[in-house]
């Protein structure tokens, strides 16, 4: 039972890190975007 439950917390952070990834990673290259057209 506490193996599972260890399993499903390692996913569980394992996609908060995936989406905060790939947050940063859209945010910065809008951010690159946004400096060229000006």
């Amino acid at each position: 039972m506490i193996l599972a439950g260890n399993v499903v917390l390692f996913r569980i952070y394992v996609d908060l890190l995936n989406t905060v990834k790939f947050t940063g990673i859209v945010a910065f290259g809008n951010l690159g975007i946004l400096r060229s057209n000006q």
